[in-house]
């Protein structure tokens, strides 16, 4: 099992966005960016590579994501996540409306 460990976000970020932007470079089609998205500003980088390429942005979620408890967000996870980050994570998860939202964002930095 691996377990979660903060201090390796921005590091894991950064390989993510790097790996998006070859990606989209190639003209790979779709490319999905599956990740926790917490902050609008963490998908600004991701916004901001699609539009440079040429992409049409489309936001999915899972209809249940945030509204099922997080006891049971934690245990889809096979408790990778302490749940207690979890608990944070949903109570500080910014909705979007649309791509203006993400775009006006502050540049991202973990909080």
């Amino acid at each position: 099992m691996v377990n979660f460990d903060e201090s390796e976000l921005d590091y894991a970020h950064g390989i993510n966005i790097m790996n998006a932007k070859r990606a989209m470079r190639d003209g790979i089609n779709p490319v999905i960016i599956d990740n926790t998205n917490i902050f609008r500003s963490e998908m600004k980088p991701y916004v901001k590579l699609g539009l440079r390429y040429g992409y049409h942005i489309r936001f999915r979620f899972l209809k249940d994501s945030w509204k099922v408890s997080v006891e049971t967000l934690h245990r889809r996870t096979n408790g990778k996540v302490p749940l207690e980050k979890m608990i944070k994570m949903k109570k500080n998860y910014e909705f979007i409306n649309d791509i203006f939202d993400v775009l006006r964002s502050r540049s991202w930095r973990r909080k």
